[in-house]
């Protein structure tokens, strides 16, 4: 399963073969945009507040005043990222891919690192 920026691929191998396929754009772009909005709504315009700063941001924190923030164990944040995880979820049972019938998941792209951060918050 790649989850990049842009776009949600999934592919089911049996062995080396390719035997279904399914995609969409719901890349991790969407939560980044989404984040984004609520930051901005609640602190304004910074000069580090840029979409593609956001994952940096989530990994690390905001200074603003001082003082630092951590954006990715605001509730708000935790909240937005559960709802594009719970979508990319979704996409996976309205495609007939079950999860728990393969002996490996192999997930890559930016998904990967949003869901390691999700963890560590």
């Amino acid at each position: 399963m790649d989850c990049g920026h842009g776009t949600l691929d999934v592919t089911e191998l049996k062995g080396k073969t390719s035997v279904k396929r399914a995609g969409n754009n719901e890349g991790v772009k969407e939560a980044y945009i989404e984040i984004y909005n609520m930051l901005s709504e609640e602190y304004g315009s910074l000069k580090t507040l840029t979409i593609s700063n956001v994952p940096n941001l989530l990994q690390n924190e905001l200074t603003l005043g001082g003082a630092n923030i951590s954006i990715i164990k605001k509730k708000e944040v935790q909240a937005i990222l559960k709802k594009h995880f719970n979508s990319i979820f979704t996409f996976l049972q309205d495609n007939k891919f079950d999860l728990r019938a393969y002996d490996k998941v192999i997930f890559t792209g930016g998904v990967v690192h949003l869901q390691r951060l999700l963890r560590s918050a």
